[in-house]
């Protein structure tokens, strides 16, 4: 669940092992996709699960949830999905303690195990929320 789009090609510059190539790439990503979160109101929402299912699909209301925390209103975010909590959370981390692991290798381990726990609980947040939306 950790969002990586960089391709590992273009992080060949980095002369840096693997691991920290990783750290730089989720950070970088999660920036990008946070700075994002504005030009969304202008594209069009289509989810295909409800086009082609006839249901909500985990993310449904990701994006607005989102954008509400980026105001800090937590009650909205709640309501658009509450599984925006653990994917913000994912998100800061990602962007504020990935870029210590670059810099600090001792913690590298700790912050890719706990980057794993954090995707983990983000799924399961979504899984939920959906099982929930479709009870």
């Amino acid at each position: 669940m950790e969002i990586t789009f960089i391709p590992r090609w273009m992080l060949a510059w980095l002369f840096v092992d693997e691991e920290r190539r990783f750290h730089f790439n989720c950070a970088v990503s999660a920036l990008l996709i946070v700075a994002a979160i504005p030009l969304i109101k202008v594209v069009p929402h289509v989810c295909l699960a409800q086009a082609l299912l006839g249901i909500p699909c985990p993310g449904c209301g990701i994006t607005h949830a989102l954008a509400a925390l980026r105001h800090f209103d937590l009650r909205a975010a709640w309501i658009a999905n509450p599984a925006a909590m653990s994917l913000g959370l994912l998100f800061v981390f990602q962007i504020f303690v990935r870029p210590a692991a670059l810099f600090i290798p001792r913690i590298s381990g700790n912050v890719s195990h706990v980057g794993r726990w954090l995707s983990a609980a983000t799924i399961f947040a979504l899984m939920a929320v959906w099982i929930l939306r479709l009870i």
